[in-house]
C-alpha cells in the first residue's frame, strides 16, 4: 500500500530511503529529505507532493527477518522525535505480528478450500449420481485440493488397449488417447 495519489511504488533494496532501510534494519530519522543522498524525488514530481522529513523503520517477522518497511512522512509542524521513532518501532512491530497472522489466515482459508473440494468429491464417490456428474465433479473440484489447473480422468479401454476421457458437458463425447 502506498502514500495516496501515489501508484505502485518499487524500490530496490539498498537503494533509497527505505530500500536502505530494508537492506540495514536501522530505523532512518531524516530532517531534510532533499539534503539527504538516498532520497529519490522522483514520487513527488510525479505526484507533486513534496516530502520534507522521513521516519522510516524496518518490519520484522517473528523470526527477526525484515519483512517490509514502514515509512511516514513530513511531521506536522516540526521534525520526527525519538519519541515518533520508539512509537514508529511499536507500530512496525504490531505490523509484523499483523503481516503474518494475515500471512497464516490465507494458509487457513486455501487449506479450508482444499479440504471443501476433497469432501466433495468424496460425497460424490459415494452417493447414487451417474458416471457424467461424478467425473465431471471429480475434475471440476481435484485442481483446487492438489494446486492445480485442471484435472483430465483417463479410463482404460482395455479391448482397444487405449484410454479415453470424457469430456463432460451438455453433450459427454468420448476422447480417444493411444498409448504408447
Amino acid at each position: 500500500m502506498v502514500a495516496e495519489g501515489a501508484r505502485n511504488i518499487r524500490v530496490p533494496l539498498g537503494k533509497g530511503i527505505a530500500g536502505s532501510v530494508a537492506e540495514n534494519g536501522m530505523i532512518t530519522n531524516i530532517k531534510d529529505a532533499y539534503s539527504d543522498e538516498r532520497f529519490d524525488a522522483t514520487n513527488d514530481r510525479q505526484t507533486g507532493y513534496q516530502t520534507k522529513t522521513i521516519l522510516c523503520g524496518p518490519i520484522r517477522d517473528q523470526s527477526d527477518n525484515i519483512v517490509g518497511v514502514l515509512q511516514v512522512i513530513n511531521k506536522k509542524d516540526s521534525t520526527f522525535s525519538d519519541l515518533d521513532s520508539e512509537m514508529l518501532t511499536i507500530l512496525s512491530t504490531q505490523a509484523g505480528i499483523a503481516l503474518k497472522n494475515a500471512e497464516l489466515f490465507n494458509a487457513m482459508d486455501r487449506s479450508r478450500a482444499k479440504f471443501r473440494s476433497l469432501l466433495d468429491i468424496i460425497v460424490a464417490m459415494q452417493s447414487d449420481m451417474g458416471t457424467n456428474s461424478l467425473i465431471f465433479t471429480m475434475t471440476q473440484r481435484s485442481p483446487s485440493v492438489v494446486g492445480a489447473n485442471r484435472c483430465t480422468i483417463f479410463m482404460i479401454d482395455k479391448e482397444n488397449s487405449e484410454l479415453w476421457a470424457m469430456q463432460v458437458s451438455e453433450r459427454s463425447e468420448r476422447v480417444l488417447w493411444e498409448t504408447t
